[in-house]
């Protein structure tokens, strides 16, 4: 596994540990029906790795590798598309944050969301490009997508207070230095958000599901 930067922009430790745990199983459901043993795997946006070790399970004896960059969504699916063999499968699974959903919401929550899809925009990351996967791949000369949806949630006690902390850490971290340096909003505003996740956190009724989106695509030839 190769990346260009031991962590992608803007994020924190505590973000980093949270990708760790995500596993083939869940994030990668919806492409482990297509997968088969002696396949060979090339998994773009690896992040830390551990999805991609459940990919190298499914296609053993084939050989993965994980990488990780910031090409531009549609040139990353045609570098794709081009290695490909023949026949080959494609899946892609990304985040629709228009469709976020918080348990227990409250406005300042919703002020959290409009000021992070901002932050994330000024850095160049779409964080709703999940609902055009289906047209990224098909122009990029994908053909029968099958499309998904499922949900990354965070449930119980000890899950929503973690997703405060990671949250409050981007606010104390460069999401914050990014709203004060932009003048979206001043340390009173970092401060009453921090609140606002602390008190959600610990909410008998939070509960938090980050929506995605997922397609398969076979390259036609």
């Amino acid at each position: 596994m190769r990346s260009r930067e031991k962590h992608a922009r803007g994020v924190t430790p505590g973000l980093s540990r949270d990708y760790a745990e995500r596993t083939a199983e869940h994030q990668a459901a919806f492409l482990l029906p297509y997968l088969q043993s002696g396949m060979d795997v090339l998994d773009v946006g690896c992040g830390p790795g551990t999805i991609t070790l459940g990919l190298a399970r499914a296609v053993a004896p084939g050989q993965v590798m994980g990488i990780d960059h910031d090409a531009a969504e549609l040139e990353a699916a045609r570098e794709v598309y081009r290695v490909l063999k023949p026949g080959g499968i494609f899946g892609a699974r990304d985040v629709d944050t228009d469709s976020v959903v918080w348990g227990s919401p409250s406005e300042a929550l919703k002020e959290l969301d409009t000021l992070m899809q901002r932050w994330q925009q000024s850095r160049g990351s779409d964080i709703t490009l999940g609902k055009h996967l289906p047209t990224i791949l098909r122009e990029a000369g994908f053909t029968g997508t099958i499309k998904s949806v499922s949900a990354d949630t965070k449930g119980t006690i000890e899950e929503t207070r973690a997703h405060a902390r990671i949250t409050i850490s981007l606010l104390d971290g460069p999401f914050g230095r990014a709203v004060l340096e932009k003048g979206w909003g001043d340390e009173s505003t970092i401060e009453r958000l921090k609140r606002s996740m602390r008190a959600w956190g610990e909410h008998p009724d939070a509960f938090f599901a980050n929506v995605h989106v997922e397609v398969v695509g076979w390259e036609p030839g």
